[in-house]
């Protein structure tokens, strides 16, 4: 798959071409200032000088909440009426640590147990991704998932160089939209590569990251939910769950049915396992009581047991959850000294 070169002058006609393909998701920026993404923008209000969104692009594949069927009872027992997802998708401007929690959200929910609402979304969509030029101080995608040498997730990279962006296939789906679309695209010169190269090397000496994620599988094992370390750290934690909400590449959720007797649906709906009913059980048991053993949970299952199950790591390295956590814990920081702490022996 080769690299091209889109002139600036060409992006609206190039963004009205992939209009055709899906509805068009891209990012602008709001009355109160922040920058989300919305469905059929206008041209003009697209906006891509920014660093990243206050939420990911999640909520398009896994929706805040979603009717998965409604039902209605009959003498045999219940018929039954599958909703469908949405027309197909094409977000444009996605950060990389957001296309790379497409990647988590892929290896959760089309394993051995298929969600056929998620996937069919997955499959109808275009991610074309931008490179961030500048990370945010709270940003370590690079340390935690190598996204700006080796980005996964998304169908096209963008790359903003002069006077346009140098656009790299990283699928087969991306390299035929790109040929579909070959007039308004060129050959890229040997300065506009070099600018690529020198762009990549800057990001990635822009952001520093202070854990070696590769030993927390088995730290983790060592200091089990009970230990005085978690209990220490969740001491600070307020169970907003805005952890989870914000994270590229959380999936919890909760299911409930919801009837007025003869009929009804079933509505499935964000959760986090902060909240101290998330784990709850019927006779209420809860395995799960302490504010330090959530923690543990939500980290463990990130850092040891996703790459277990799934060959990755459920953290892109976005910072939302440095950025934006009430109690102003810090994942890095906590990490760091989990790795560091040695529990006194009685």
């Amino acid at each position: 798959m080769n690299m091209k070169f889109l002139p600036a002058a060409s992006l609206k006609d190039w963004l009205d071409l992939l209009r055709s393909h899906g509805t068009l998701i891209a990012p602008v920026k709001e009355k109160d200032g922040f920058i989300a993404f919305r469905p059929d923008p206008d041209f003009e209000d697209i906006t891509l000088d920014y660093q990243n969104t206050v939420r990911p692009i999640r909520e398009f594949f896994l929706p805040h909440s979603e009717t998965l069927f409604n039902f209605e009872t009959v003498q045999n027992g219940f018929d039954i009426e599958r909703n469908k997802p949405e027309e197909p998708l094409v977000i444009f401007g996605v950060r990389l640590c957001d296309a790379c929690g497409l990647e988590a959200l892929d290896r959760a929910f089309s394993g051995k147990y298929t969600d056929p609402y998620y996937t069919e979304r997955r499959k109808n969509a275009l991610i074309i991704s931008l490179f961030c030029t500048e990370p945010h101080p709270a940003c370590f995608c690079e340390g935690v998932q190598k996204l700006m040498t080796g980005p996964k997730g998304a169908d096209i990279l963008l790359y903003p160089v002069e006077g346009g962006f140098l656009a790299d296939p990283l699928s087969e789906k991306g390299d035929k939209i790109i040929g579909e679309s070959k007039k308004l695209f060129k050959e890229p010169d040997a300065e506009q590569l070099k600018a690529k190269d020198a762009m990549v090397e800057k990001a990635v000496g822009a952001q520093s990251c202070i854990v070696d994620f590769s030993l927390l599988p088995e730290k983790f094992k060592e200091l089990p939910p009970s230990s005085p370390f978690w209990r220490e750290e969740g001491e600070g934690c307020v169970s907003c769950g805005v952890c989870s909400f914000l994270c590229p590449a959380c999936q919890c959720f909760s299911v409930q049915d919801i009837s007025d007797g003869k009929s009804g649906k079933r509505v499935r709906c964000w959760a986090t396992c902060q909240d101290c009913r998330f784990a709850k059980m019927a006779g209420g048991i809860d395995p799960r009581p302490e504010k330090g053993e959530r923690h543990y949970h939500r980290l463990s299952h990130k850092f040891a047991d996703a790459p277990a199950r799934n060959d990755m790591i459920f953290c892109t390295g976005c910072g939302r959850c440095i950025r934006y956590c009430p109690s102003h814990h810090d994942v890095l920081e906590t990490l760091k000294k989990f790795l560091e702490y040695e529990e006194v022996k009685p």
